[in-house]
């Protein structure tokens, strides 16, 4: 059930992603969705499901535009294996630690990503450019990652892969009991 849940959301994911306009005031830059995803699965899986969803999650971000396959894979296993690596010390439920750990994830793995491709010659960004796209990487990592953690969270409860939450289970009690 596992795969069949990673599969939709990857796929509602990748479309979602597509889809979604860029703003020029942002840098162009796109909503983090499969990134979003990926932290997700690091903020509640095991360190090599969080990694394999993360390899998954940036191939499938390179193919829907035109980077090379497998230039995001190496940041969003970084991004992933670092979130992992810090959910023990943090409340992994709450808001403000999606949006730090998206903000952070995703303006890091654009900068990476950026410098990357300026480094091999694939892609010339101006200093100003890439420092507009990095602050919008940031500014929809923090809006992103709460909002996949939800979706992500409420579909892995529905499956009965996860418990509900308290706030959750509350929610699901009839005031009339």
């Amino acid at each position: 059930m596992n795969v069949v849940a990673l599969l939709f959301l990857f796929s509602a994911g990748a479309v979602a992603q597509a889809l979604l306009p860029t703003a020029p005031w942002l840098g162009q830059a796109h909503a983090p969705i499969l990134l979003s995803l990926s932290l997700y699965y690091a903020l509640t899986r095991p360190r090599a499901a969080a990694l394999a969803a993360a390899l998954a999650a940036g191939v499938l971000n390179d193919a829907l535009g035109p980077i090379p396959l497998g230039y995001s894979s190496a940041g969003f296993a970084a991004a992933a294996l670092a979130v992992s690596r810090y959910r023990e010390e943090v409340f992994v439920w709450r808001h403000v630690t999606h949006m730090i750990f998206g903000a952070l994830s995703s303006a890091g793995v654009t900068l990476a990503l950026a410098a990357l491709l300026q480094a091999t010659g694939l892609v010339s960004l101006a200093p100003g450019q890439a420092a507009l796209k990095t602050a919008g990487a940031f500014v929809l990592g923090a809006a992103t990652l709460p909002a996949v953690y939800a979706v992500g969270r409420r579909i892995d409860t529905m499956l009965g892969l996860a418990a509900p939450d308290s706030t959750a289970a509350r929610a699901w009690r009839s005031p009339l009991r």
